[in-house]
């Protein structure tokens, strides 16, 4: 196999490694920065194997595969788009079935201080990223009183198995419907690979809801391939819940608009 060749081929064999390890439902999706340099570094190889020689169907092809998952990576924005909660408004009630089909409304934690994520899905490599960065500090949340539900359009049998396959212990909700993404205002028609090429979704967002049912703290992705992790997020909302000092997020000095 010539060196032309070879060239061709990695940069198709490159960017498709990187889809097959993300879609994998890694607890460490790769970073952004890395899929762009990848498929950047792949449509570079085919353009020099194209140029040195190799058959004109492979090098077009390997050009076209690497350029298009190349611009796929700079397609992530998601709209400037105000959720229909402040902080120091009252969290909306919904009712939603979760992965075992167990019937679950946001009232039932009455009481209790409750992190509510919306994400795109379990299909999604960069939700899945962060969801399993936040099991990682369930521990930590259930010290201080603090329950972690996390809210897709995900269908009920698919959240059982994703549930099945990853052995996650925070709740996870199905709203298919859009029901309570809608009622939060959360909604964004962008690319999925199931039921798509486009749908519904929610833009992920993170909201803290305090044992009175009121908002305390909220933050919105602005592309949905770069989240807060979860050691910041807490780091900014430990200043409110349950047994923490009021000043102790340093990183909260400044507080971040609301969005829109």
């Amino acid at each position: 196999m010539s060196a032309a060749v070879g060239m061709a081929l990695a940069s198709i064999l490159i960017p498709l490694a990187c889809v097959g390890w993300n879609t994998g439902l890694p607890a460490r999706a790769l970073r952004p920065w890395v899929e762009r340099f990848a498929t950047g570094g792949s449509v570079a190889l085919a353009v020099v194997s194209f140029i040195a020689g190799a058959p004109a169907v492979l090098g077009i092809g390997a050009f076209l595969i690497s350029s298009a998952l190349f611009t796929l990576t700079f397609l992530s924005r998601l709209p400037h788009q105000r959720p229909a909660v402040a902080v120091g408004d009252s969290a909306p009630d919904f009712a939603l079935y979760d992965s075992q089909g167990v019937a679950r409304r946001l009232s039932d934690y009455a009481g209790e201080w409750v992190v509510l994520k919306f994400h795109r899905g379990y299909w999604c490599p960069y939700c899945v990223r962060e969801l399993h960065d936040w099991e990682e500090q369930l521990d930590g949340l259930a010290t201080r009183r603090t329950r972690l539900i996390a809210i897709s359009t995900d269908r009920v049998d698919e959240l059982r198995e994703f549930h099945r396959k990853t052995g996650l212990r925070m709740t996870l909700l199905a709203d298919p419907a859009n029901l309570a993404i809608r009622l939060y205002n959360l909604q964004n028609r962008n690319f999925t690979p199931r039921r798509g090429p486009f749908r519904e979704l929610a833009i992920p967002t993170t909201l803290l809801i305090d044992d009175h049912g009121t908002v305390r703290w909220l933050d919105q992705a602005s592309d949905f391939r770069s989240r807060r992790s979860a050691q910041e997020v807490l780091a900014r909302i430990d200043m409110f819940l349950p047994g923490a000092p009021f000043d102790t997020c340093d990183v909260c000095a400044v507080q971040e608009p609301a969005p829109g």
